[in-house]
């Protein structure tokens, strides 16, 4: 079980069906030496009390050798992108964009553009000054693609890392801890 823990002393877990989502998303890759990445397609779908959902998460190499992880939601009329374009180098993981769209409430909707150089995140969508960068920071979709790389370079000695995430126009800090370890049957 892998548990998120913000700054602020708040933690959460994962739910159930996240957590089995995750897991069989992890353990449906090859798993390669180097820990490097390799282009993939999942499409996952469960029932949410009657309503059948949809859940699409792809990872596609660019030939200018960037990467773009998609995951999308979708439920009776709700849908729910979210994409982020980013390189690695080094296991390493670099955002230049971010995008999150709802159908339903856009108050949330987010287009990140990382300026590196400047050290700065500006969302095109909300009316908000720049927020300053620390290093080696990620969107929410880009973060999970770096714990991947962690857990793939790392296996079993990966304990507990932190991990600056902006989130709309807050720079966030999770702690990733390894709980335990439990067997699902699926």
């Amino acid at each position: 079980m892998l548990s998120f823990k913000k700054n602020n002393k708040k933690s959460f877990v994962i739910s159930t069906i996240f957590t089995r989502i995750f897991l069989l998303f992890i353990s449906s890759i090859q798993v390669q030496a180097a820990a490097t990445l390799s282009p993939y397609k999942a499409i996952y779908t469960t029932n949410v009390e009657g309503f059948a959902v949809t859940i699409e998460r792809e990872l596609r190499h660019q030939k200018d050798e960037t990467w773009l992880l998609s995951h999308d939601a979708s439920m009776f009329l709700i849908t729910v992108e979210e994409r982020s374009l980013f390189t690695v180098k080094n296991q390493l993981v670099t955002p230049i964009e971010y995008r999150y769209d709802n159908s339903v409430s856009s108050k949330h909707n987010s287009a990140l553009i990382f300026n590196w150089p400047l050290g700065q995140v500006k969302d095109t969508k909300q009316k908000t000054p720049p927020t300053m960068l620390k290093q080696h920071t990620n969107d929410k979709l880009s973060s999970q693609t770096q714990l991947r790389l962690d857990l793939l370079a790392l296996g079993d000695k990966f304990k507990e890392k932190n991990y600056h995430i902006i989130d709309e126009d807050k720079l966030k800090i999770y702690n990733a801890k390894i709980l335990g370890e439990e067997v699902l049957e699926t």
